[in-house]
């Protein structure tokens, strides 16, 4: 990452934090949150089952330019394809009620929330631990 990427994920960080009062989120956001805000080295591991009764197995990249947070930090959220803090706290409701397509060793669930498509994309199994990767959460803003 270069020093532009890294003064520009750090303002998105700020502003991250500003959006959401933590003491407000649920046990599932705050975990959400200290990905976006303190990226650890370790990924965070996700357990979601979708509205097909589905158990859905993640992980939460956090030092990937291509996945996962910094993707999403400096190319979706207040850019290309806008999510907002709110929205990303909340993207495992994306699973949860969204429609799921599968193509290209992707799973890619889509719901349609107030007039905005928001999608969330989870590779299929391709880290090193054999772990689906969340590499991507947008909408159609």
């Amino acid at each position: 990452m270069d020093q532009s990427q890294r003064k520009i994920l750090e303002r998105k960080t700020m502003q991250f934090c500003k959006e959401l009062e933590y003491s407000s989120l649920t046990d599932e956001q705050k975990r959400i949150y200290n990905a976006f805000v303190y990226r650890r080295s370790k990924p965070y591991k996700f357990e979601i089952i979708d509205k097909y009764d589905n158990t859905i197995r993640f992980v939460l990249c956090t030092n990937k330019l291509d996945d996962g947070v910094l993707h999403i930090l400096l190319k979706h959220y207040q850019g290309v394809g806008k999510v907002n803090a709110l929205e990303i706290v909340n993207f495992c409701d994306i699973i949860r009620k969204g429609d799921v397509g599968v193509s290209d060793n992707k799973m890619v669930y889509t719901l349609q929330r107030k007039g905005q498509t928001f999608k969330l994309v989870v590779a299929l199994k391709k880290s090193k631990t054999g772990t689906n990767i969340l590499k991507s959460f947008y909408s159609n803003r």
